[in-house]
């Protein structure tokens, strides 16, 4: 599971990995399951989600208007970015 930290205006990107194939059909994409949202905190300026998304889905967090990659190179999407507390 992926978590991230976000909070008022910010944003979350969900996209095809660069090496995943174009004629990918959606019934392919998401033979394995579907995108799983989970609301896992919640302060009074931030809130902190996991997703658990199909392999060939990268995700990207909007800061100030820059994307920034979170995909885990492995695949697995498995990582902790930073929270409130320590950015």
């Amino acid at each position: 599971m992926l978590v991230v930290s976000r909070g008022v205006n910010d944003s979350l990107l969900i996209e095809l990995s660069n090496d995943t194939d174009p004629t990918l059909t959606i019934s392919d994409l998401f033979a394995k399951g579907p995108i799983e949202v989970k609301l896992l905190a919640v302060t009074k300026k931030r809130f902190k989600i996991g997703i658990i998304a199909p392999t060939e889905l990268f995700i990207r967090r909007l800061d100030g208007g820059l994307p920034r990659l979170v995909e885990d190179p492995l695949g697995q999407l498995e990582c902790l970015l930073p929270t409130e507390s320590q950015e």
